[in-house]
């Protein structure tokens, strides 16, 4: 496999192919982004399962402005089962950084969730 790799390696080097170059993926950008989208759900989909079993839980949101200097909202979920669980469920844009913004931000991804608000 090593060898497989050099070779294919050099082969693209000496041919001056950048990217994927002939490499098969079967993943075009699009399908990638929707794949990636199915696993995001997955994953909140277990994590708001996790914290329907725990009962009570805690939110926890900041905001911060990224490099195109929009506001981003990140939206931290806390509960304990048997071990303490901190997960990060959302990131979201943040037109506002009012109060009550990031309180209606909250409940529409709680809501979203099926998280008993």
């Amino acid at each position: 496999l090593t060898a497989a790799c050099k070779h294919l390696h050099r082969q693209q080097h000496e041919t001056g192919a950048k990217g994927r170059g002939s490499l098969v993926t079967l993943l075009s950008k699009d399908t990638f982004n929707k794949v990636v989208d199915v696993i995001s759900q997955l994953i909140k989909a277990i994590i708001a399962e996790e914290v329907r079993q725990a009962g009570m839980f805690s939110v926890q949101s900041d905001t911060t402005q990224d490099v195109s200097s929009k506001d981003q909202c990140s939206i931290i979920i806390r509960c304990v089962t048997d071990v303490i669980h901190e997960r990060l469920i959302a990131t979201v844009d943040c037109e506002s950084s009012t109060g009550q913004h990031v309180a209606e931000l909250l409940k529409k991804v709680l809501l979203e969730l099926n998280i008993d608000t």
